[in-house]
């Protein structure tokens, strides 16, 4: 499914964040500082980001910066949670905004909102051998590929 970044130097929210995510079908990889980010992000192509902003190294609006030029959607988690930094984050070009604490179940969810916004959620349903993928790569266009067995079939806007 997409590919996750995750920069959050707290172990313990990174773990739930990450194990929450796989539960969900996402691929997670995760950076406990803003250096080795920067370096993930430079080696990898990334469906979305989750940044923590007091990173230690980099911080999250550094990484924001990095990532704008790639189109990579970005949602910051953080403690900083009074109105002028999140509107100093949103404006920097986060696609969204979450304070810690915060509910897996929400996290998710706004993912799944900002993923399907900038055309990069995809999804894929199985029943017994057929699988249906359905993707929207591209504005007001969506397209659904079958397979069966060896063959396949491609339908747009369908």
């Amino acid at each position: 499914m997409n590919n996750i970044l995750i920069a959050e130097d707290e172990h313990l929210i990174a773990r739930l964040i990450e194990m929450t995510l796989t539960r969900a079908g996402y691929t997670c990889t995760v950076a406990e500082d803003g250096r080795t980010a920067a370096d993930l992000i430079e080696k990898n192509n990334f469906d979305m980001a989750l940044l923590d902003i007091m990173l230690p190294g980099l911080d999250g609006y550094a990484l924001l910066e990095s990532l704008r030029p790639q189109g990579v959607p970005v949602i910051f988690i953080t403690a900083k949670s009074a109105v002028k930094d999140r509107v100093l984050g949103l404006r920097l070009g986060a696609d969204d905004y979450i304070t810690k604490p915060f509910a897996a179940e929400e996290l998710v969810a706004r993912m799944e909102s900002v993923l399907r916004r900038t055309g990069r959620g995809g999804r894929e349903l199985r029943a017994y051998d057929v699988v249906r993928i359905r993707w929207t790569g591209w504005p007001g266009r969506t397209a659904s590929r079958w397979t069966c067995g060896g063959g396949s079939l491609t339908c747009w806007n369908c």
